[in-house]
């Protein structure tokens, strides 16, 4: 029994790790986005970040990969691809 509760206990920390993962990939698009929407002078850089943040939770997402995580690192890299159009954006607004 206790090994059960310890595979248990691991299984559901991978599944808060990739959620978190996840998370901080959403995170990192909605803060480019505020930032690009309120005009800052540093709007590409703070793109380019954030798409760096959410590619490398990708990255890290498929190292961690079981087979049921290709939804949550195709979230992730939305967010990527969102942040690097934003990137076109600014600079066409330059």
């Amino acid at each position: 029994m206790k090994h059960l509760n310890n595979s248990l206990q691991q299984q559901s920390f991978h599944v808060l790790t990739c959620i978190h993962l996840v998370k901080k990939s959403k995170e990192a698009y909605e803060h480019a986005k505020e930032i690009v929407e309120s005009g800052s002078p540093i709007s590409e850089e703070i793109c380019k970040a954030c798409a760096a943040i959410c590619r490398d939770s990708a990255k890290k997402l498929n190292a961690a990969k079981d087979g049921s995580m290709d939804k949550m690192i195709e979230l992730c890299l939305v967010n990527a691809t969102l942040c690097e159009e934003m990137i076109s954006i600014v600079k066409s607004d330059t």
